[in-house]
C-alpha cells in the first residue's frame, strides 16, 4: 500500500533497512552525543555535592529511571495540589499548600539531578535513560 524507500544504514544491528530515513539522517543519529550544558554558579557551588552526598543513600539496583520516575510523580503532585487549591491560580492557595508544592518540586529537582549521578555510579546510563529524563523535564 505504501511504498517507503529504506535506507540500509539504520537499525540494530546496522545494515537493517529503516523506512523514511535517508543514509544522511541515519549517520547523523548514529554521530549524535549527548553533552550537558556548563554547570551554573549554584551547580558548582551547592547542588553537585549535594546530588553527589545524597546519591549514596540508594542502593546500586535503584534504577536510574525510577529516579526520573519518581521525581516526575512529585512534579505532577506539585501542579496537582496547586491546581486543586488554586484553579485560577489567582494566589488563593492556603501557606500549608504553597510549601507542600515547594517541597515536592524540591523532591523533583533533587531526583533529576541524581538520577544522572546514578546512572554513572552504576554504568546503567543509555539513549532511553536521556529520553526518560529529558522528556521528564519537558513535562515538569
Amino acid at each position: 500500500m505504501f511504498a517507503y524507500k529504506c535506507s540500509e544504514c539504520c537499525g540494530d544491528p546496522p545494515g537493517r533497512p529503516h523506512p523514511r530515513a535517508s543514509a544522511t539522517r541515519c549517520a547523523q543519529v548514529r554521530s549524535y552525543r549527548y553533552t550537558s550544558p556548563e554547570d551554573s554558579v549554584l551547580e558548582k557551588l551547592f547542588l553537585q555535592r549535594f546530588w553527589n552526598f545524597g546519591v549514596r543513600f540508594f542502593p546500586t539496583w535503584f534504577a536510574p529511571n525510577l529516579m526520573t520516575t519518581v521525581g516526575l510523580v512529585f512534579a505532577l503532585g506539585a501542579y496537582g495540589t496547586l491546581l486543586w487549591h488554586s484553579p485560577d491560580l489567582d494566589g488563593s492557595l492556603p501557606a500549608w499548600a504553597a510549601v507542600a508544592c515547594a517541597a515536592m518540586l524540591f523532591v523533583y529537582q533533587t531526583m533529576d539531578g541524581m538520577d544522572g549521578k546514578q546512572a554513572r555510579r552504576t554504568g546503567a546510563g543509555s539513549p532511553l535513560g536521556e529520553v526518560t529524563d529529558h522528556g521528564a523535564d519537558a513535562i515538569a
